[in-house]
């Protein structure tokens, strides 16, 4: 049963979290609770939270719990899948984000980070095809297009690759990682 002492912690870790006090919400949070009891945003708060404080292990740990109960969730496949990669882990993050595809398919971020974990494995050919899609449904994200264009020079297809930079560039003319990129 969720007490008013469990929602006044579930308001804790939120105002710790979006005040990016990420320490403070790995102290807060409950984990003797029931993981049915936890909602999957508090999950996410806190498996990020570890994350971002460095504890990699913990954090994939709780993943994995959390989607145990909300195998369901995009965003926690995404976030888990982000995690994967950081731990240089990119088949297992790849699962992660086709799963979010497939939950989402109008949502670029399962298509992007998939294009993300090929070209960690140096899979060019499938990192173009997947940015491809990621850029379709999401044409005006700089991301998107800096992955496709690194899939590009991956293909050795250079020529399109500059052209895709130049037209970047003229777009977002002041964007360092664009012209860290580019240079």
């Amino acid at each position: 049963m969720i007490t008013p002492q469990i929602i006044q912690r579930f308001q804790q870790i939120s105002y710790f979290y979006n005040h990016q006090q990420y320490a403070q919400v790995c102290s807060v949070f409950d984990s003797s609770l029931s993981s049915r009891l936890i909602p999957v945003e508090i999950w996410l708060m806190y498996a990020i939270s570890l994350r971002r404080i460095g504890h990699l292990d913990l954090s994939k740990k709780n993943f994995i719990l959390a989607l145990q109960v909300y195998p369901k969730h995009a965003g926690l496949h995404n976030s888990f899948g982000n995690l994967l990669l950081e731990m240089n882990l990119p088949k297992e993050a790849l699962e992660h984000f086709q799963q979010v595809s497939a939950l989402e398919p109008a949502n670029s971020d399962g298509f992007y980070n998939s294009a993300r974990a090929y070209l960690q494995m140096n899979e060019y050919a499938h990192a173009f095809a997947v940015a491809k899609q990621a850029n379709t449904l999401n044409p005006s994200d700089i991301n998107i297009a800096l992955v496709l264009a690194d899939a590009l020079v991956g293909c050795q297809r250079l020529a399109e690759a500059e052209q895709l930079f130049t037209r970047l560039l003229t777009s977002f003319p002041t964007n360092i990682k664009l012209l860290n990129n580019f240079g």
